[in-house]
């Protein structure tokens, strides 16, 4: 696969080798590492094959972290790219979280799935909503679209489930440590009905749901609940809406959610979802990395994103977009030629609007293989699906 070294390799640590190495390492191997001391000047000491080596890096390790690195091998140096960082504390538990992702499949939702839920939401009965304002509620996390933006990247990540717990818990904590969130008082410890625990009550009832309404996985949950009730599924059938439909693809949502939330925690990316509804568009997945140690921004240090698509009529496409020094470089490989000579053609556009937004583009390569590879997600990166 063509494209940028940082897009293909993430964050790395450089052993200097000044053209010759005695290290056992070759070009290609996955090794194992362990941090044995990060030391002042923000190299580390890592031990690899029983031999103690210093290293090069802007990864943030600590003492004991468990490394899985691949070896590459250039005339002056030895670069070994993160795979994996594990806490020396913490094996245990990320056993644990791989046998549970394992568990999880990777969800099969597809567009026609998720356009065939919107269309059962759509056709819910009027009569119904005010009762039950939970399927109601569930439509508008899945919007119609036509282009990714930074809104829409954001939105998602915000609210598609993956921090639905984390959120609740950092709400919750307050109570559950004798306090209230807002102002002073005595904890909730009896439902007693005086005005001061009414209050009490009242906002913890209502701070949860915001919370869960405002939140993709909540909204699921809510839905999922309701579809049991027995009255509700009758007048659904009496519509022309089957609900077990509705609870499979709510099913596979949910532990679309579950599988990222279990992945993110695992790998040390922030890897999650989105559900939109995107006329044409099979699947995809789009990774942000940056490289740490660096200035961010326009006006310095480096950061790049890699976006895989799989389209109906536009076939496989891979983009590079690499941000360094204030400067875009852009490649895009893919398996159909026709579709590839429209984008050519339109090049003039991008450029256009490059300059009109005061950006500065580099190069712009377009190319077409037969067979292409979508490239995966790595530690320290922003992973989402679509």
């Amino acid at each position: 696969m063509k494209g940028s070294s940082i897009s293909k390799e993430g964050w790395s640590l450089r052993v200097p080798t000044r053209g010759r190495s005695t290290l056992p390492l070759m070009s290609g191997e996955v090794v194992k590492g362990k941090v044995l001391e990060v030391l002042s000047d923000g190299d580390v000491s890592i031990r690899i094959k029983n031999r103690i080596i210093k290293a090069k890096t802007g990864i943030p390790l600590s003492k004991g972290d468990l490394l899985t690195l691949k070896v590459a091998i250039d005339t002056n140096e030895i670069r070994l790219r993160l795979v994996e960082r594990t806490d020396g504390n913490r094996v245990l538990s990320t056993g644990i979280l791989q046998s549970l992702v394992d568990s999880l499949k990777e969800p099969a939702t597809n567009l026609h799935e998720l356009m065939a839920l919107k269309s059962f939401l759509e056709r819910f009965p009027g009569s119904l909503s005010e009762g039950f304002p939970e399927l109601a509620a569930l439509k508008g996390f899945l919007p119609l679209i036509t282009a990714v933006s930074g809104d829409t990247l954001h939105y998602f990540i915000e609210s598609g489930g993956l921090f639905y717990e984390s959120r609740l818990r950092g709400f919750l904590l307050p109570f559950l440590k004798g306090g209230r969130p807002e102002g002073s008082g005595e904890r909730v410890r009896q439902p007693y009905m005086t005005e001061e625990h009414r209050t009490d009550n009242w906002y913890l009832e209502k701070g949860v749901r915001r919370l869960v309404e405002r939140d993709l996985k909540g909204a699921l949950l809510r839905a999922r609940l309701v579809l049991g009730n027995s009255l509700l599924r009758k007048a659904l059938i009496e519509s022309n809406i089957e609900p077990g439909e509705m609870t499979k693809v709510i099913d596979k949502l949910l532990n679309q959610i579950e599988h990222y939330q279990l992945k993110s925690k695992l790998s040390g990316a922030v890897q999650t979802a989105m559900p939109f509804l995107w006329d044409g568009l099979k699947g995809g997945e789009i990774i942000i990395r940056g490289e740490r140690g660096n200035n961010s921004g326009l006006g310095g240090g480096s950061c790049s994103c890699v976006i895989n698509l799989d389209l109906e009529r536009g076939g496989r496409l891979v983009v590079h977009i690499l941000m360094q020094n204030g400067r875009f470089d852009i490649s895009l490989s893919g398996d159909n030629s026709a579709f590839l000579h429209v984008v050519k053609e339109g090049i003039r556009v991008l450029e256009e609007g490059f300059a009109i937004s005061g950006l500065k583009l580099g190069s712009v390569r377009i190319w077409h293989e037969d067979e292409v590879e979508f490239i995966d997600a790595v530690s320290g990166s922003l992973d989402v699906t679509v």
